[in-house]
């Protein structure tokens, strides 16, 4: 047997004090070759998802200040303003920089809320399938492995809001 392919076949694995020497499958070398590219996809995932969700809450956390705004003077006076001359109205009277009070909070929550989310979709989803043996596209399988992901990761981060 040759030395270099001994190496990359061979596990060594201590089993009751005894040393077990077991020969690794095609199939075991393939699957921890795929982990690999799993993870490494996971990882890439994981960077454009907080990047892209970090720039998403820069460019849209002022209007989700005035719509709060809005939602909250108007159960206090009765009116909604929820317009473009609204959310002048309140740019004019407290600044630009107002609209960005609380946005340290969102900017991390945000993409850790989404860096959590996703995986879990993806096990609940693979883990619903192997479980019931739904279909790859149902409507069942995407409602319910969202729903358990949103849960998780509402339980997971809603002590951080």
């Amino acid at each position: 047997m040759d030395k270099n392919a001994s190496a990359q076949t061979s596990v060594i694995q201590k089993r009751e004090g005894f040393i077990v020497i077991k020969e690794k499958s095609k199939n075991e070398e393939n699957q921890s070759s795929n982990m690999a590219k799993v993870n490494h996809q996971f990882g890439k995932r994981a960077l454009i998802s907080n990047f892209s969700s970090a720039v998403a809450v820069t460019l849209l956390y002022p209007l989700e200040v005035h719509k709060t705004r809005s939602q909250l003077q108007g159960e206090i006076n009765g009116q909604n303003e929820y317009t473009l001359r609204g959310f002048m109205k309140s740019v004019r009277g407290e600044g630009f920089q107002a609209m960005y009070r609380g946005y340290s909070i969102s900017v991390f929550c945000i993409p850790l809320f989404n860096t959590i989310y996703f995986p879990t979709y993806e096990f609940f989803k693979h883990q619903c399938r192997a479980q019931f043996d739904w279909e790859s596209d149902s409507t069942k399988l995407y409602s319910v492995s969202a729903g358990l992901a949103g849960i998780v990761c509402n339980i997971a981060t809603n002590p951080l809001w």
